[in-house]
Order: C-alpha cells, then sequence, then structure tokens
C-alpha cells in the first residue's frame, strides 16, 4: 500500500518545477505509479482445488492502522505494508512471488482428475483447442443471476489481480456452481470458468509427456474481469503443453455497492474527479489517496481510511489545520477506482484500487479525469469509478454558515 498527499504549500513548491505544475493535485500520480510491480500470485497445479485467504475485516483494521502509521498530513511518501496480510502464521492475501509460479509437486506422480463426461479430445494441445464441443459448451452456458458477462469462450484464461484460488469442476461445464463459490467467497467479485487441458502425471525427465485430461476450472478473482485479463494461455510443463479453451468470465453486480452512512455512489465509469481546490469553506479540498495492491476491490477499506483520517486530524488538530480556512479538515468523501496499466507492446496489467481522499461531496461534472501517459508511453486507465460522499462529514459553508449539501458545484473556488 502506499499514500501520497499534496498539501496547499507543497502545491507552490510543484507549481514552481515545470510542466507538472499544471496538472490538478488529483492527477493520477504516474510517476510512483510506473515503479509499483505487476500482480503477481501462485498457481498450484495438479489440485482439485486451492484457497487463498482473505478476511476484510483485518484488512479494514489494517486500513485505519495505516492511516495513524502514514498520516495523509506527512508531506511525503509513505509505504507500509499490505493492508490484507493476514499475518506470519496465516495464509497472505499478498502474494509477493513470481506470476502464475507453479508449485512442483511430485516426479511423475499422479495429479487429481474428474471424469470427462464431454469427450473432449486432448490427444494433443492442438486437437484440444480445435475441439469444436468447447466452444459449444462455453457458447451455451448461462449467466448466473447476480452476475454479468464479462467475456465467452476466450483462448485465455484470467490473470488479473487479488487471485482467490480455483477447484476443478467436477459437474462440468457448470457456471452456476463456480457463481456460488465466488458468492459465499469473503472478497470474491468475479469469476473465471474455462477448460484445461492438463497432465495426469507431474511431467518430469521420466515422464516428460503424460496423458492428458480435461479439466474444467473455477477461478475466483477479487477484481471484475475482462478480456484483456484473459492472458494465460497455458505453458509448457516438461513436453506436456497445457491448454486453455472455452474461457467464460462473470462479475458481480454487487461491486461499487451502497455503503451504510454513506450516499449512494457516483458511477464514473472509466473517470475520475479533479475537483475544485477548495471546498466551500475555503479548505483545501483533496486530501491525498492510498494505494492497494494484490488485494480484493472493496469501497469499504476507503470508507475506513476516511473515518480514520478524520479522527487523526481531530486528534491531531495543530499539525493539519487549513492556513487558509482555519478549519482541521475532514475527510468528507472519497473516490475509488481500479488502475490498469497499458504498455506500448499492448500489455495491460491490473495496477491495484486507490482511493482519493476529500473534504465534501463532488458532483460528476468533476469527472474529467480520465488517465495519464507517463514519459515511457505506458497508459494509465480507471475502471469502475465511484464517488462515495457521507452526509454528515460535509464541511460548513463559509457563505451561509450552513452544512453543505452533499454535493457541491463549489465553481467558484477554483483556483
Amino acid at each position: 500500500m502506499r499514500s501520497f498527499v499534496y498539501l496547499p504549500a507543497l502545491l507552490a513548491v510543484v507549481r514552481a518545477q515545470g510542466p507538472a505544475s499544471s496538472l490538478p493535485p488529483d492527477a493520477l500520480d504516474v510517476e510512483f505509479l510506473k515503479g509499483v510491480p505487476n500482480p503477481t500470485f501462485t498457481i498450484i497445479p495438479g489440485q482439485l482445488e486451492q484457497d487463498v485467504e482473505y478476511n476484510s475485516e483485518e484488512a479494514y483494521a489494517a486500513a485505519a492502522s495505516d492511516v495513524v502509521e502514514n498520516p495523509l498530513t506527512v508531506p511525503a511518501l509513505a509505504s507500509s505494508s499490505d493492508p490484507a496480510a493476514s499475518g506470519p502464521t496465516g495464509t497472505p492475501t499478498r502474494r509477493d512471488l513470481v506470476a502464475e509460479d507453479l508449485a512442483r509437486r511430485a516426479a511423475c506422480g499422479p495429479e487429481a482428475t474428474v471424469s470427462d463426461s464431454y469427450g473432449i479430445d486432448v490427444s494433443s494441445h492442438a486437437a484440444f483447442t480445435a475441439d469444436p464441443k468447447i466452444a459449444s459448451i462455453a457458447n451455451a452456458a448461462p449467466t448466473p443471476a447476480g452476475y454479468f458477462q464479462n467475456f465467452k469462450n476466450a483462448a485465455g484464461a484470467s490473470s488479473a489481480n487479488a487471485y482467490l484460488g480455483y477447484s476443478v469442476l467436477k459437474t462440468g461445464y457448470d457456471v452456476a456452481a463456480c457463481a456460488a463459490k465466488c458468492t459465499a467467497k469473503a472478497g470474491c467479485v468475479a469469476f473465471n470458468v474455462f477448460f484445461e487441458r492438463a497432465p495426469t502425471l507431474s511431467p518430469a525427465s521420466a515422464c516428460p509427456n503424460p496423458p492428458g485430461f480435461a479439466a474444467i476450472k473455477c477461478s475466483l478473482w477479487g477484481v471484475p474481469l475482462d478480456l484483456t485479463t484473459a492472458t494465460n494461455k497455458g505453458q509448457n510443463r516438461a513436453q506436456f503443453r497445457v491448454g486453455i479453451a472455452g474461457s467464460n468470465a462473470y462479475t458481480s453486480f454487487t461491486v461499487g455497492g451502497p455503503i451504510e452512512g454513506y450516499n449512494p455512489p457516483l458511477r464514473l465509469g472509466q473517470a475520475a474527479l479533479n475537483a475544485p481546490l477548495r471546498d466551500c469553506a475555503g479548505t483545501w479540498s483533496y486530501l491525498g489517496y492510498k494505494l492497494y495492491e494484490n488485494q480484493p476491490f472493496d469501497p469499504r477499506l476507503c470508507a475506513t481510511a476516511c473515518e480514520a483520517v478524520t479522527a487523526f486530524n481531530a486528534a491531531h488538530p495543530d499539525a493539519v489545520r487549513d492556513a487558509t480556512s482555519g478549519v482541521v479538515p475532514q475527510c468528507g468523501a472519497f473516490g475509488t477506482y481500479i488502475v490498469k496499466r497499458k504498455t506500448t507492446t499492448n500489455q495491460t496489467f491490473v495496477t491495484g484500487q486507490i482511493c482519493a481522499f476529500y473534504t465534501q461531496g463532488w458532483s460528476s461534472e468533476y469527472a474529467a479525469n480520465t488517465g495519464r501517459t507517463d514519459d515511457e508511453g505506458t497508459k494509465y486507465t480507471f475502471e469502475y469509478s465511484y464517488f462515495y460522499s457521507n452526509p454528515t462529514g460535509q464541511p460548513t459553508c463559509s457563505a451561509s454558515g450552513r452544512r453543505s449539501t452533499p454535493l457541491i458545484r463549489g465553481a467558484t473556488w477554483r483556483e
């Protein structure tokens, strides 16, 4: 997780430094994001299931404590351990590992298999990917209730952020069964069902190309999926070629849902805010951001951190008081979104979830921020962008002495 803040005093320094000075304070911080590594996770092959634990309550508690350890009022970059980590004795939800690192099993040992009721041709990789039964089955699969389809019959399985494990389905290409697993899994917001040509024995020098079988896998994810995530086309295990085909993905309608104590979110799609510099009380509106990597997308992380910012500021008024308005700022709203990076070679990666904090709610007319491109040509964009405001945490308007409405237009405060 990473924190960054712009304070009014710092903005003058930034403006004096050249071209970046024209950027609003809540512009995407590509200079930092270009150093964030791509998401990593471990897949353990040859099993009927792999479970990656996620504890949302621990994540919320860690997000709140991080605000105290690395407060947004500190005028410098600060970092902390990932808030989703379950600790040294638990199963980590952060996976600082080689991407899709295949954990080794005993050489030529049997791998878990299930019966293939469809009669898929697994005699070779080419025969598997060309089997017309796969496309027919994938295309006929219904979209389960509570989810929408991201892609159908793709040639690759998803590789994204916040991997939560997989299972081999024993009931065939059963999208409803996979949906039920996702719904029951903490942190899961999307799933991928696909055919995989897998070996019956762990390939090794004594059995470099063992017989294959057709597994139907259900993988679970903590971020929404789309076709740009369908990059796992299989891999070589010794001389055995693992294949992927008939891949369907679905994302839950619960993404960006309501949060108790907050107004219904503004749905900003692929844009984020460039808000006015000061709120209706004349206080600097943008408070800074947090980046959450390799863990499920959850706006409640932002809400927890936002409330912790308000509590921290109340406990340290002299350190955070706005020099212009004299107000101790509260966190009255936040924007959250998934950041994606697209390289010059057209590779797309999920960087993580950003929470951007503000003193007041703003309307969607300020959602003019659609991303940035860094000096190397890598493009950073937003997806699943939402803006939440707390109706009881809004500033008192300086002109009237009354509390502002949750969505203040505030154009006169632009500087």
